[in-house]
């Protein structure tokens, strides 16, 4: 719950600040969010990496990349709980001596 709640907070951050007013290069105020959009404009053709999510308009706008980050963090969750297969173990015990006591120092 708590890297949840970090993840709301921190997106929401993100979010309201891409509307923060800052000066260009050549010292126009316009929003991060245009800032950052007319930089990736700006780059030539297959120049990053992830050039489609960086111009998809979500990105940009609502939530951002929330859902992502949450899908990728409980995906890891239900990996790191998922049941895991029980472990075989070599024994010698047989139907007639199963339940039996074992030498005293098993039995404390």
């Amino acid at each position: 719950m708590d890297f949840v709640g970090d993840l709301v907070l921190s997106s929401a951050v993100a979010m309201r600040g891409l509307d923060r007013t800052v000066p260009d290069a050549t010292g126009t105020p316009s929003t991060a969010r245009e800032q950052y959009r007319d930089a990736w404009a700006a780059a030539p053709p297959g120049a990053h990496p992830f050039e489609a999510e960086f111009a998809a308009e979500e990105t940009w706008h609502g939530r951002g990349w929330f859902d992502d980050k949450l899908a990728i963090f409980l995906d890891g969750l239900a990996t790191r709980l998922a049941p895991t297969a029980p472990e075989t173990t070599e024994t010698s015990e047989t139907p007639e001596t199963r339940g039996t006591p074992g030498p005293p120092e098993e039995n404390a």
